[in-house]
């Protein structure tokens, strides 16, 4: 593996598996909100619709949710996995992991960015004190980076001040006026565009040939993004009924051929009833309601097994609680986004992914049959 490759997996696999997310504190609600004054004294997870951070958190603050604002002080490490939007105006006096669909930082981080989205913006008040590592489809970087800086986009602006060395691969780079580099600026793009007069880089400017394919940081952005769709819609799962998810994921988990051979038979069943439906005009609100059931059940096969598989690679118990389907989530996702972007498997992957879901949700729906009373004692 390549240096820039193992990087990037390294990054994947530091935004994807949260440490000790066993010793968390945990809250799941649809909205979440701290209020100035209010301190999360121990590790904290955050499962929501919502959440806005304005209090304090005095160790490491992992946050999943749609939308996440951040506006007070962390004294640990901060993880965040948004679904749309991340905006963090606070004090990060750690490293800052970033993952979502778009995230703005208007704060102060003491140590390391690393940001996945489709769009960054790195406001003019913004500072990092370590090294920025960006991918993004259009990244907008005007804040001071006392480190280095590396960046991935389609569209990269640069302006602000950056200590170290910048390192751009990019289709369109858009220099600012009073861009500051103390190192040196490497670029890998198709047009070799100078920077303008007026602009201070300490060290050298080279150009690198545009790379053949996909770069490894453009890939690793499009995992992240299946990873992170994927586990938010499993959240509503595994906050809402986390009683069913867990029940559904051990059941996939202790009889995954019966599971199997029930996909299998629904898979072969459900297009002959549709058609069959849809030919009449009386049985039609039938079949709609036949395909809404079987639709639903396909959507959630994804993060049923994601939540059996990560249950199973972490030998979790049975455990009828958000916090531990979360993690579970979580983990499982993972090997699952990965085994689906190999060339020529997304599609197989899918399929039984779909049959192992909607298997185990038709034995789920089967009532269980009671135990055999048991023999009177002999005489």
């Amino acid at each position: 593996m390549t240096p820039r490759p193992r990087r990037a997996a390294a990054l994947l696999l530091l935004l994807l598996l949260p440490r000790g997310a066993g010793a968390l504190d945990t809250i799941t609600a649809p909205a979440v909100d701290s209020r100035t004054g209010e301190v999360f004294r121990s590790e904290m997870l955050i499962v929501a619709n919502t959440a806005d951070l304005q209090g304090d958190a005095a160790r490491d603050l992992f946050v999943a949710a749609g939308k996440v604002a951040i506006a007070g002080t962390c004294a640990g490490d901060v993880w965040a996995l948004c679904g749309e939007s991340l905006r963090l105006t606070g004090v990060v006096e750690d490293d800052a992991r970033l993952t979502g669909q778009s995230a703005e930082i208007e704060g102060r981080i003491d140590g390391t960015l690393s940001a996945l989205a489709t769009s960054v913006r790195l406001g003019t008040g913004a500072v990092v004190g370590g090294t920025a590592n960006i991918t993004a489809g259009d990244a907008i970087l005007l804040g001071e980076i006392r480190g280095d800086l590396r960046v991935t986009g389609t569209r990269v602006t640069l302006g602000g001040r950056i200590g170290g060395t910048v390192t751009v691969t990019a289709a369109e780079v858009v220099y600012r006026p009073g861009l500051d580099i103390g190192g040196d600026l490497v670029l890998s793009v198709p047009d070799m565009l100078r920077p303008p007069p007026g602009t201070r880089i300490g060290g050298t400017t080279r150009f690198l040939p545009p790379q053949e394919g996909p770069s490894p940081w453009l890939t690793l952005a499009l995992l992240a993004g299946l990873y992170a769709g994927g586990v938010l819609a499993g959240l509503p799962l595994v906050v809402l009924a986390p009683r069913f998810a867990s029940r559904a994921s051990l059941r996939l988990r202790q009889s995954w051929p019966r599971a199997m051979l029930s996909g299998l038979a629904a898979l072969l069943a459900v297009p002959a009833m549709l058609l069959f439906s849809f030919s009449w005009t009386v049985t039609m609100p039938l079949g709609l309601v036949l395909a809404a059931a079987w639709g639903f059940a396909a959507a959630l096969s994804v993060p049923l097994c994601a939540i059996a598989l990560g249950g199973a690679l972490l030998r979790l118990p049975h455990a009828e609680v958000p916090a531990a389907g979360f993690v579970a989530l979580a983990v499982g996702m993972a090997p699952l986004v990965l085994a689906a972007s190999m060339p020529g498997a997304g599609l197989t992957i899918l399929l039984l992914v779909v049959v192992f879901g909607t298997g185990t949700l038709a034995a789920m729906l089967r009532p269980t049959r009671p135990a055999p009373p048991a023999p009177p004692p002999l005489p």
